[in-house]
């Protein structure tokens, strides 16, 4: 029996004989390799023409009769059929491809949409943490902002309190010195007792313009004093008003509490030490004005 058999290399299809050192012939195509193989089956005697397909398996069967006259429509039959068959295979390879790559993108869009929702989770988690601990340190600046505008005004009552016991204790040194300059005058003579009488009241009027210009230095000292105080309460609520917003821009906008409170404590102090500054000048002012309405001067 002279079988032959048809498969693909690298270069085109070979027609082999078993126990064969090379083939018996070498073609382009599928089709010539079965066309040559069944002449050469047809010539030598008869016998079976295989034909593998590129993945190996055997794609066609077929006898041929020894002596045939015309071998070339044994050849289109046995090419038809094995065409049908690698093209019955190729699909079902496709079927199995396409099934395997659905599975594959089923899987991946699976693990796809679990990652994305851990992740979207713990940016969640993360998101919250950082909104709390921005709102913790906010609420602690907010504390310290209040407990420096308790000690401002803390400071400005004891500077008011100082002040006025300064004029106080200025006019009762005052008061004390001009009586007794008065009364030891009166008692060392008569003939001097308007002469003292005026240099004391020139004496208490020059204390009294000293006391009014001391009240207004003070007054000048205590707006000062409480500007920068308000300033310094000021930029340390829009610090904390900032941080805040910056926390807050992803989600909402509200009323800024630190700025609206920092911007109210400012204010407090500012009007606190101006209070404060316009009561002592006034005090110096009413003990000068009253100076010079008793002496007449």
């Amino acid at each position: 029996m002279a079988d032959r058999y048809v498969k693909p290399v690298d270069d085109g299809w070979t027609v082999e004989k078993d126990n064969a050192q090379r083939p018996s012939a070498r073609t382009a195509t599928q089709a010539e390799a079965i066309s040559r193989a069944t002449e050469i089956i047809a010539n030598d005697g008869g016998g079976t023409l295989v034909v593998y397909g590129t993945d190996g398996s055997v794609r066609e069967r077929r006898a041929v009769e020894p002596g045939t006259e015309d071998p070339t429509e044994t050849a289109v039959k046995a090419t038809a059929s094995a065409t049908a068959t690698g093209a019955e295979e190729t699909a079902r390879s496709a079927a199995k491809t396409g099934e395997k790559l659905a599975d594959e993108v089923a899987s991946d869009t699976a693990a796809t949409g679990k990652r994305v929702a851990g992740e979207t989770r713990a940016g969640a988690e993360s998101a919250a943490k950082t909104a709390k601990s921005g709102a913790e340190e906010i609420a602690e600046q907010a504390e310290r902002a209040g407990d420096d505008v308790a000690d401002a005004g803390k400071q400005a009552a004891a500077a008011a309190k100082k002040t006025g016991e300064q004029i106080a204790g200025t006019a009762s040194r005052t008061g004390r010195q001009v009586a007794g300059e008065v009364s030891a005058s009166a008692e060392r003579s008569a003939r001097h007792v308007r002469a003292v009488a005026d240099e004391g009241a020139d004496t208490a009027v020059r204390t009294a313009d000293r006391a009014a210009r001391v009240g207004e230095r003070v007054e000048d000292e205590l707006d000062d004093t409480g500007a920068r105080l308000a300033r310094q309460i000021y930029e340390g609520g829009e610090r904390a008003a900032t941080k805040l917003e910056n926390l807050a821009v992803r989600a909402y906008r509200p009323i800024n509490p630190i700025r609206f409170g920092s911007r109210v404590a400012a204010g407090a102090v500012a009007t606190a030490f101006g209070v404060s500054g316009a009561v002592t000048s006034r005090a110096g002012k009413l003990f000068q004005s009253g100076t010079r309405r008793a002496t007449g001067r």
